[in-house]
């Protein structure tokens, strides 16, 4: 039996794609940017201090805070690559280093604001569906999602930040300690005080040890991208059920349509 009287109180029929998928409405002009990285960069760190467009919920201030702690890390990283890189002196291991910090930082802060994003719109998706479906969506599994899905959404913004913070702190203080500070005098370049040897060992390790941080990130965030991925191929089996029963229910096969392409757009990016 379709439910299209339930979700006709849940989602007005004229709001249904803004409710259901904000971010297959904002997806476009997300990727979109990406061709031109420093806009893509402003824009994802601006959402980032939730310049843009203020959250759902009332975020602490020990959030605000470290999201500003980031976004300086972010544009010191910057400024140490554009002065490095230009730096006629500097070796290529200097450049190598510099350049990881700048590039992988700023790749990994893109992926996790899309994927922050996806993640609690998934969840607001989950809970509307609740309210206006609770009789159609009564199987364990459906149960499940939704609350594998709500527990990953208080993981997402908040453990992943936090991570992220600490990783942006690492590179700060190996940028420091082999001597990239893009300002000189404020910090003391470790070269000056230890011998060339010990220098080029800790530069190689530090380079090694940013390798690493910056890999077990990438996996964290495929671990996630692959988690939101199989809740949002699950949801659009049930939304796909709903809407070929027997009476018919337009707003599921919207729905539905709507979750296929928020699929394919996290599988792409």
């Amino acid at each position: 039996m379709c439910v299209s009287s339930r979700l006709s109180a849940a989602f007005p029929s004229r709001h249904m794609s803004s409710r259901l998928l904000p971010v297959a409405k904002d997806s476009p002009f997300i990727f979109d940017m990406a061709k031109n990285g420093p806009f893509q960069l402003c824009f994802l760190l601006m959402k980032l201090v939730g310049i843009t467009k203020p959250g759902r919920d009332d975020r602490p201030t020990v959030v605000y805070s470290v999201q500003m702690a980031t976004l300086f890390l972010m544009v010191y990283l910057w400024a140490s690559l554009t002065i490095t890189m230009k730096d006629p002196e500097a070796d290529i291991i200097t450049k190598l280093e510099t350049g990881l910090y700048g590039v992988g930082l700023t790749h990994i802060t893109c992926k996790l604001m899309f994927l922050r994003a996806s993640s609690v719109d998934l969840v607001s998706l989950l809970e509307e569906m609740e309210v206006g479906w609770s009789e159609a969506l009564e199987r364990p599994r459906d149960r499940g999602l939704m609350a594998r899905a709500e527990r990953q959404s208080g993981m997402v913004p908040r453990g992943l930040t936090v991570m992220f913070t600490v990783t942006c702190l690492c590179a700060f203080g190996l940028a420091t300690l082999t001597g990239n500070e893009p300002y000189p005098g404020i910090l003391v370049p470790f070269d000056r005080i230890t011998s060339p040897l010990m220098h080029s060992t800790i530069q190689s390790l530090a380079m090694f040890l940013l390798v690493c941080i910056l890999l077990v990130f990438y996996t964290i965030l495929a671990s996630v991208t692959l988690q939101l991925s199989t809740h949002i191929q699950i949801l659009c089996e049930d939304l796909k059920d709903i809407g070929s029963d027997e009476a018919g229910c337009p707003e599921a096969a919207e729905g539905f349509r709507g979750c296929v392409r928020l699929h394919h757009k996290i599988i792409r990016y």
